[in-house]
């Protein structure tokens, strides 16, 4: 979908261009249409996505929902100004404009509707918290750990865990081990 969105863009724009900027010829307007609808099909089935996610986070009855506090521009930033140097040609490589696409803010204001409705506390982890890079076991700090490692390995108590697995039972123990979290949605 996000191919045939690039082509009718690319498409409206050389007609735009090649037509002495005249948005009313009949070729532009065709494909100014198509983008259109190809953007709006697009953010739909991210929107059914979202849905479906946080339907299914509620379908296991939580009495509380950890999040974290992302920093979206500052990865979409990192990210791209490593392909800057690498490629030198300015423009996001396809990792920034994933995370760009991905609608964290839809999601979190989907979560707050739904705990809000249900009555479930919704807490949002400190921003900057290394949730993937403490132990869940120990609390030792990895400080080396990339974001190319998917395993992470203790090297205090020397447990190996998925990264993602580790991070959300650092997430589940936060409210424990933590005074300086926001409530969003109080229970």
């Amino acid at each position: 979908l996000r191919e045939k969105i690039e082509f009718a863009q690319s498409k409206r724009d050389h007609c735009y261009v090649t037509n002495g900027k005249n948005r009313n010829s009949r070729k532009y307007r065709k494909y100014a249409h198509m983008y259109k609808i190809l953007s709006n099909n697009a953010a739909n089935k991210i929107h059914d996505y979202i849905d479906w996610i946080v339907s299914q986070i509620f379908k296991l009855n939580p009495t509380q929902i950890v999040i974290e506090d992302l920093d979206v521009h500052q990865m979409i930033r990192q990210t791209s100004k490593k392909s800057r140097k690498k490629n030198k040609n300015g423009k996001l490589n396809a990792r920034a404009k994933n995370i760009a696409q991905c609608n964290w803010g839809r999601l979190r204001l989907r979560l707050r509707q739904k705990c809000e409705e249900l009555g479930v506390e919704l807490i949002m982890a400190r921003k900057y918290y290394p949730s993937s890079k403490i132990c869940s076991s120990c609390d030792a700090y990895k400080s080396d750990f990339k974001l190319q490692d998917r395993v992470y390995v203790c090297p205090r108590c020397g447990l190996t865990i998925d990264r993602d697995k580790n991070a959300a039972i650092n997430l589940k123990n936060y409210t424990l081990y933590h005074i300086n979290y926001t409530v969003i949605v109080p229970a």
